[in-house]
């Protein structure tokens, strides 16, 4: 009799079983060695989560495999690093289960009772194992395509009832992913229902049922539905919410207390859910929770509750610059978020103490680390998000690298930082593809179309799961040309060369900083970098004069003049002054503000002379060099622009602009080819069929600036906004746009170093140059300043920047008579008495800068 032979195991559970006995004997050997042992660690560590990998990814691998996969991936999870390498695992691990889950609902043959139970059971486990991976992987990797997958995910899960202890967890959990998107989202509706979650875990049923949760679990719960309280109050504003938060954890700590189990862990719970509202008072309690919790160790929590408490304590800063240290290094498995903010904080501490070369290489981890966060985003709101959190992290990296003598790489790094949403964009209309095979152009610019299409939606509507495949085919493409010969550099950021581009027709290009407790300038000329130190520009002295400033331009308080005399005078003195004084004789020069000071009309700063810096030279913005390039590259050397479409006064019934129709007829009196919308025609669907074939576009009319969702800022047409978001999806051709309207020029105040507006987003539609205002314009002024403008550009024949100065200038320093003669249309003499008459014509009523000063002229 033949014996059967034995089949050999399958190299799939082989791989399994080597993965895990390599990450065991990584663990003891790093565990009790040093020096060589540690070295073998890291080979033994970094062999085995590659076999756990290939083991997650094989095609081999059946749904009777899946529980020993997932047992090793849960097990091990919290040992693995790089990130990079555990967010691949639980990738790889998640979709096998996804893969493999069907299989149980189609048995390919009638099942036993045995059978049907064994493989309930393992549905159950899979499918409870598939929710916590993609919470952590959530936790992990920072990205809004996991985030919307975890959400999914624990809405199906919660919605399957489930007793006692484990329908607790799931709600808990659940409440942990939708509080994650409330914060990512600003969503009410998810912190609302996070809270709710969290309430069905302490009502009377569950505290009294067969299940009950014990003392510890009830001060837990308590604390995880402050926090959540806490995350709505952030996202609300109602003290009702803080106040019944704050109740509820020092009530969970006294209970905790009482029956014996206030633990550090609760505590530092409790602290962790202070420190969403980072106000003093929440600080403070923080600081008292994580001493208790912690004693002499420095978690992140406390770190966050102590730097700036520390920092200014020179003997105390580096204690802290070295547990800030051992702690990113003991635990690489941080947030990514927070570890990037915890290397920011550490290069902070070493610029405080002069060490720049130090400042600068924890400034550089940090920006990696950003970055990294920022590219797994799918959705622009989301990146949004991640480049508002960087703050000043690039002003900071700037000043590190210039105080260490290295201002081009200062330079460079600024400039990549700066703008980099319109950077993608501007990337995503690369045409310079000529080397390339023409399949890979075609898949590069089909994927980089359906981006664009799939970005630029309706926010509201925008969905991570879809967008991410989309980013994966343009990752993908980019990737391919990339490894073309000599084109290797496609779509690499190269900031100094293009700001050595912009600067190479002999305008110079200044980049000007507020960082914490100086200020900076870097002038960028053909061939050289200068550093020009602003003193008296700190961080603080910038955000306080700024709001100051945007607050008197919106309430327009009775000593509003006064008041911004005195902020354009400090402007010129702390900012403007230095800056002149060492540049070279020049009649230009463009500007990029960093952070708050996009804010500021800096053309208008008023010198210790008395006169204003455009009396002495152009100032152009520009959201960077690229944008610049991009400009001049649309501007092109063409004809003379000549097909105008003019808006006039959209809205003639809700707020009539008196000057609107008689600027247009000025306006169009420059163009032989002019289509026109007068009033009630100057629709959203008309205007927006309109633009493609215009090179100038001219809105006399209403404008509104939402600088909390800055896509949402516009011109008020006929029948709704033409916002940000509308140019965002219309392609244009375009010299000039000129914006006579209010608030035309403000930017979003989430990320300002993004510039998200009005200018931005038409320049990256494809217009070469902008004019808009700052703030709410008087509309006589408006209209005289515009002619004057279109006066100065169409017939004296200045460059579209320099004729807006001129017409500011003239609109300043001009009488009523000169107004009248030049636009008797616009200025009209007043039927007064002759000596009345003799008096209005000598007076100057525009010379007060609220008048010329808002205009601010962005591009080339």
């Amino acid at each position: 009799m033949l014996r059967r032979r034995r089949q050999p195991p399958r190299p799939v559970l082989l791989r399994l079983q080597l993965a895990d006995a390599l990450l065991e004997r990584a663990a003891l050997t790093r565990s009790a060695g040093t020096g060589a042992h540690l070295d073998r660690a890291r080979d033994d560590h970094h062999r085995g989560v590659a076999g756990l990998l290939l083991a997650a990814r094989d095609a081999e691998l059946t749904v009777t495999d899946l529980p020993y996969l997932v047992d090793l991936v849960v097990r091990w999870v919290d040992e693995i690093t790089p990130r990079g390498e555990l967010v691949a695992l639980l990738d790889a691990t998640i979709a096998q289960i996804e893969q493999h889950l069907p299989q149980l609902d189609r048995p390919a043959h009638p099942l036993t009772a045995v059978e049907t139970d064994g493989i309930a059971a393992l549905e159950a486990q899979l499918r409870e194992a598939l929710f916590q991976l993609s919470l952590k992987r959530m936790v992990t990797s920072g990205a809004d395509v996991h985030l919307a997958h975890a959400v999914a995910l624990s809405q199906s899960m919660v919605a399957a009832p489930q007793p006692g202890r484990s329908g607790r967890q799931r709600r808990d959990s659940a409440a942990l992913a939708l509080l994650a998107r409330a914060d990512a989202a600003t969503s009410e509706a998810d912190a609302d229902a996070a809270v709710a979650l969290l309430r069905a875990n302490l009502t009377p049923a569950e505290l009294a049922g067969d299940d009950p949760p014990d003392e510890a679990e009830i001060a837990t719960t308590t604390v995880n539905l402050a926090f959540a309280l806490l995350q709505r109050h952030r996202v609300r504003g109602d003290d009702d919410t803080l106040h019944e938060a704050r109740e509820l954890i020092e009530a969970a700590l006294r209970r905790a207390e009482e029956h014996g189990v206030r633990t550090p862990e609760l505590a530092h719970a409790a602290a962790n859910a202070y420190l969403v509202v980072f106000d003093e008072v929440s600080r403070q309690r923080a600081r008292q929770l994580l001493a208790e919790a912690d004693g002499e160790s420095f978690s992140a929590a406390f770190a966050l509750a102590m730097l700036d408490h520390y920092a200014a304590d020179p003997t105390r800063r580096a204690d802290v610059a070295r547990q800030l240290e051992s702690l990113l290094t003991a635990e690489p498995g941080l947030p990514p978020m927070l570890g990037a903010h915890l290397r920011r904080e550490r290069g902070r501490l070493a610029l405080l103490d002069g060490e720049w070369r130090a400042a600068a290489g924890w400034f550089a981890d940090a920006r990696t680390a950003f970055g990294d966060l920022y590219d797994a985003q799918a959705l622009l709101t989301s990146r949004e998000r991640v480049l508002g959190f960087r703050d000043d992290l690039a002003v900071l990296h700037g000043l590190a690298l210039a105080r260490a003598g290295d201002c081009e790489a200062a330079v460079g790094m600024l400039e990549e930082s700066r703008a980099r949403l319109l950077n993608e964009a501007l990337e995503l209309s690369q045409v310079a593809l000529e080397q390339v095979p023409t399949e890979l152009v075609d898949a590069y610019r089909a994927a980089a179309a359906q981006v664009r299409d799939l970005t630029t939606a309706d926010r509201r509507t925008a969905d991570p799961l879809r967008v991410e495949p989309a980013r994966a085919a343009l990752r993908q493409a980019v990737a391919a040309i990339r490894a073309e010969p000599g084109s290797g550099s496609f779509l690499q950021p190269s900031g100094l060369t293009e700001a050595r581009q912009a600067a190479a027709d002999g305008t110079p290009l200044v980049y000007l900083a507020a960082a914490e407790t100086t200020g900076y300038a870097l002038i960028v000329h053909a061939d050289a970098v200068d550093l020009v130190e602003l003193p008296e520009l700190s961080t603080d002295d910038a955000k306080a004069h700024a709001l100051d400033h945007l607050i008197s331009c919106h309430t327009r308080s009775g000593d509003w003049s006064a008041q911004l005399t005195r902020f354009l005078g400090w402007l010129g003195a702390s900012v403007l002054g230095p800056v002149l004084a060492a540049l070279p004789a020049v009649d230009a020069v463009a500007v990029v503000p960093m952070g708050v000071l996009g804010l500021l009309p800096l053309h208008a700063a008023r010198l210790a002379d008395g006169t204003h810096v455009l009396d002495r030279l152009t100032v152009t913005y520009v959201p960077n060099a690229r944008a610049l390039v991009a400009a001049r590259h649309a501007a092109g050397d063409g004809p003379t622009p000549g097909h105008l479409l003019v808006v006039d006064d959209p809205q003639p019934v809700a707020a009539p602009l008196a000057h609107a129709a008689a600027e247009a007829d000025r306006v169009q009196s420059h163009f032989a080819d002019t289509v026109r919308f007068p009033g009630p025609t100057a629709t959203r669907a008309a205007v927006l069929a309109a633009l493609g074939d215009r090179d100038v576009l001219h809105f006399a009319c209403h404008g509104a600036a939402d600088v909390a969702d800055p896509r949402s800022s516009g011109v008020r047409l006929a029948d709704g906004m033409l916002t940000v978001a509308d140019l965002l999806r219309t392609p244009l051709r375009c010299r000039l746009a000129v914006l006579a309207a209010c608030e035309t020029a403000m930017i979003g105040l989430d990320a300002l170093d993004e510039v998200v507006g009005l200018p931005a987003g038409l320049m990256q539609a494809g217009c070469a140059g902008v004019v808009g205002t700052g703030w709410a314009v008087d509309s006589a002024a408006a209209a005289l300043v515009v002619s004057r403008f279109y006066d100065a550009w169409r017939v004296d024949g200045c460059a579209p920047a320099e004729a807006l100065r001129v017409a500011q200038r003239w609109l300043r320093d001009c009488t009523n008579a000169q107004a009248h003669d030049r636009y008797p249309t616009l200025r009209p003499r007043p039927d007064r008495s002759a000596a009345a008459v003799r008096l209005w014509e000598s007076a100057r009523p525009f010379a007060d800068a609220r008048y010329w000063a808002a205009f601010s002229y962005v591009g080339i």
